[in-house]
């Protein structure tokens, strides 16, 4: 018998964003990267979700080591 899964989607802030690089943190939420916004994202597996912006121009976001 398998186990029940349950997936929860949740909505980020722009629909055209393109999420790329998705990681676990170590505290339990999802990381994730925002191709079209140089936005590094964090939601939580209550959906709290937190988005912080990419200030240095140098460096492109991709993806979360």
């Amino acid at each position: 018998m398998k186990p029940k899964t349950t997936i929860y989607e949740y909505a980020i802030a722009r629909s055209d964003a393109g999420p790329y690089g998705i990681t676990v943190g170590k505290d339990g939420a999802l990381w994730y990267t925002e191709q079209k916004g140089d936005i590094i994202g964090r939601i939580t597996a209550k959906g709290e979700l937190n988005s912080f912006h990419n200030s240095n121009r140098e460096e492109i976001t991709s993806t979360i080591p």
